[in-house]
């Protein structure tokens, strides 16, 4: 079998395989698609059924209880002249209200009695004190009964009553109207229908069917016994006379009533089975076509295909040469590649002894930061405090001096007071004669101690006096010198503050030179990794050219398939 053949039947096995399941998958999805919205469409139209049976109902159950509550009824249910006129006028109202909805618009008194109607041959002679509808109206309900069959019309009808009362006082009477359900059903539940077989029927609590366009059914036909469960709503299917009948319906919150939207599967799937025929027919169209195209196809190609591997034998051959050729050139590049990796090694040791170096001087700088700072600083700083104290002792010595100065300059002016003392005894004792004479050398004594105490005082003021010049000049040079310890000062905290940047610069460029190490040592892993990766290159080579005559070969075989040989 030729290459033709080969590339045709399997790939018309794999379309009609794909497109078999592709129309079973779409026509299952638009199957399901079409059930939801039949399904959707029936639960739609019974909903809008039922809704339009509740506010029929709210409608007629609203009438009912406006008239209860006009004031002419409650005294037409009185025993009393004007009840009796009440009675007659009521009468003739009913009768105007009386539309094709009503059958009957009746009075009753508290004892069931029918005072007032629309029927007249109902008054005074009919008595409804036994029905449940009136003995729930005059406890004070708004009684809604059950359907049933009407005595007079033969049809279905329900009551609705309401009690009867004035403001403040019991219930007296009731007001009923016998509703006909008939003409309800013509209008909204008969003309409902889907297709051909599809229609809605009404049911109550018991199941028995109370509006249907088949009439013969009503009150004949119960819901039940198609295994049904009237009392939930939901959707069903079921079988009805031989056929497959799917049903939705909706149950009243107000009548407790059900409204049943039905119809036959087979109608409502059938577009959905015409669909799949359709499908299967563009299926086989589509796989025809498919069989045809391929076939011209694969025509086509075989052809060009003998001119390539025609063409790929001879491109082998020169990838045969060109893989000598970078078999050699690779062997160059593990050899450069070698070198450059040795290079890199030297280069990473030499980076890791400038990073150690660098780490070192970092370490240097923070030690000499802290020497500074545990020690130079503290003693500067105590030093400065110390000659703080010396400048405060030489102010206190300097005060001391000139007070002393003082003093001497007033023992000095005493030892001038005592000398002319003596010098006035001398005198005395000299106008005194022989009788002074001891008072006189006393006295010249005493001259003599308080010239040389004068002397003395003035020697002692001349020393302090020198002294307190010294002491302000060492002043001077104490300042002088607190001046230049300020300064060492400062000149320390910023040392210590260069240290600190010098410190901070050395660990940034310990922190680069490792990163360049880092760098380097995976530069050189990477050449490493080049180098192996050049050898496998030139050994890959090698293989290539192997592989260069494997090639050829399958070329070979190739060319004998599409030969068919």
């Amino acid at each position: 079998m030729n290459l033709r053949n080969k590339f045709l039947i399997p790939t018309v096995v794999v379309i009609f395989i794909g497109t078999s399941i592709l129309t079973i998958i779409s026509y299952m999805i638009s199957k399901q698609c079409l059930e939801n919205a039949v399904r959707e469409q029936i639960v739609r139209i019974s909903e809008s059924a039922q809704k339009s049976a509740d506010f029929w109902i709210k409608d007629i159950r609203m009438n009912i209880v406006t008239w209860s509550k006009q004031k002419s009824l409650y005294w037409a249910v009185q025993n009393s002249l004007l009840g009796k006129r009440a009675r007659k006028s009521a009468s003739v109202t009913f009768a105007g209200l009386k539309t094709k909805d009503y059958e009957v618009i009746s009075l009753a008194n508290a004892e069931g009695e029918i005072v007032s109607s629309s029927d007249p041959e109902l008054i005074g002679k009919t008595n409804v004190s036994d029905q449940e509808y009136f003995q729930k109206a005059l406890k004070g309900e708004v009684w809604l009964s059950q359907v049933i069959k009407s005595k007079i019309s033969g049809r279905p009808v329900f009551v609705i009553s309401a009690p009867i009362r004035k403001q403040g006082s019991s219930h007296t009477g009731v007001l009923f109207g016998i509703i006909e359900l008939s003409y309800f059903a013509e209008e909204i539940i008969d003309p409902v229908r889907i297709g051909k077989t599809g229609f809605a029927c009404m049911y109550q609590k018991d199941g028995s069917i109370i509006a249907c366009p088949d009439k013969s059914r009503i009150f004949n036909d119960n819901i039940n016994k198609y295994d049904l469960k009237p009392n939930k709503e939901g959707i069903w299917t079921y079988t009805a006379r031989g056929s497959e009948r799917l049903a939705a319906y909706k149950q009243s919150r107000i009548t407790g009533w059900s409204v049943a939207v039905s119809a036959e599967t087979a109608e409502l799937y059938a577009p959905v089975n015409r669909m799949g025929h359709i499908s299967v027919i563009v299926s086989g169209f589509i796989l025809m076509t498919v069989f045809i195209v391929i076939f011209l196809i694969a025509r086509s190609v075989v052809k060009p295909l003998k001119n390539i591997l025609r063409g790929m034998t001879a491109v082998s051959d020169q990838v045969a040469s060109a893989s000598g050729r970078l078999s050699v050139m690779g062997q160059q590049l593990a050899e450069g590649t070698s070198e450059q990796a040795t290079s890199l090694e030297v280069s990473s040791a030499s980076l890791e002894e400038t990073a150690s170096m660098t780490r070192r001087n970092a370490d240097n700088s923070k030690a000499a930061r802290q020497f500074i700072k545990k020690e130079a600083v503290p003693n500067l700083q105590l030093m400065e405090k110390k000659m703080g104290q010396m400048q405060t002792a030489m102010k206190t010595t300097l005060k001391a001096g000139e007070k002393t100065t003082e003093l001497i300059k007033n023992i000095e002016k005493i030892a001038f007071q005592t000398n002319l003392l003596a010098l006035n005894a001398a005198v005395e004792a000299a106008h005194a004669g022989k009788a002074g004479a001891g008072f006189a050398v006393v006295a010249d004594e005493v001259r003599n101690l308080a010239l040389r105490s004068a002397a003395s005082a003035s020697d002692i003021v001349a020393l302090i006096q020198d002294a307190n010049l010294k002491m302000k000049e060492t002043k001077n040079y104490y300042q002088q010198v607190e001046d230049i310890m300020n300064k060492n000062l400062r000149i320390s905290e910023k040392i210590e503050h260069i240290i600190d940047e010098i410190s901070v610069a050395s660990d940034e460029q310990a922190e680069g030179v490792s990163h360049n190490s880092n760098a380097i040592v995976e530069l050189d892993q990477v050449v490493q990794q080049n180098a192996i990766h050049a050898e496998k290159s030139a050994s890959a080579s090698e293989r290539m050219d192997a592989l260069v005559e494997q090639m050829k070969d399958f070329m070979g075989e190739l060319l004998e398939v599409i030969n068919g040989r």
